[in-house]
């Protein structure tokens, strides 16, 4: 085959493969820094949650929608564009209802260019309580209990405490609680009482029972729950 018809064939697949590399361009990149936020983490029923997703640099005109949903609450809408922070805000207001800390997803549709991008985010909503005038607590019971001093002379008291809490922070009240102090020759158990408004409940006694040096261990029982600490008795 001449020459002249090798390099003709040659220019010519270059060409072809120049056309279809060009109609095959990967698709725009989504702005450098796309981000969504949702705030405060957890979300009380009669306040707002605020929406927001920004970038470093837009790379060209944008439009933003956003929903979210959860067991109780949902919303669908556009974002509005804020020069202040060059990026795009919306405030939901939760109405109030009667329900559990529930989980609460977000998803962004952000189209920049005609290419659209996806964002997902989570945040929590923290509801009434059946009689519609406080919040319940949320997520999983926790129990954290303490004595006042970790080391305390051997006849003075002891403040033994125990602080019950859902995974939110928030108090949970009304738990009945019982401390089981383990001294070197007995065993002292007693009902201190309920946990108060904020979760709490101190309960004092004397430990002229424990033996210096030695550490004494300490039951917590709140409802179901348990935590276990101890103090050791000091000389004067």
């Amino acid at each position: 085959m001449p020459l002249r018809f090798v390099v003709a064939i040659i220019l010519s697949l270059a060409l072809v493969f120049s056309i279809l590399g060009s109609s095959l361009a990967a698709p725009d990149a989504a702005p450098p820094g796309l981000s969504l936020s949702a705030g405060p983490s957890i979300v009380d029923v009669g306040s707002d949650v605020a929406l927001k997703v920004s970038a470093t640099r837009w790379t060209g005109p944008a439009a933003v929608s956003v929903t979210f949903l959860s067991p109780h609450h949902g919303f669908s809408g556009k974002m509005v564009f804020a020069s202040q922070c060059n990026c795009f805000r919306l405030n939901v207001f939760l109405a109030k209802r009667s329900h559990a800390l529930e989980t609460a997803r977000v998803t962004a549709r952000v189209t920049v260019r005609k290419q659209t991008f996806i964002l997902h985010r989570t945040f929590e909503v923290r509801g009434l309580t059946a009689n519609g005038k406080t919040f319940s607590p949320g997520g999983t019971p926790q129990l954290a209990g303490w004595v006042s001093d970790p080391q305390p002379v051997q006849n003075e008291f002891e403040h033994f405490c125990a602080w019950t809490r859902a995974s939110d922070a928030f108090p949970i009240h009304g738990l009945p609680v019982t401390f089981v102090v383990h001294f070197q020759t007995r065993t002292q158990k007693w009902f201190a009482g309920l946990t108060g408004s904020n979760g709490v409940l101190c309960s004092s006694k004397d430990i002229q029972h424990a033996k210096i040096g030695f550490a004494t261990a300490v039951d917590i029982y709140a409802g179901r729950l348990h935590q276990r600490t101890s103090f050791t008795p000091r000389t004067p």
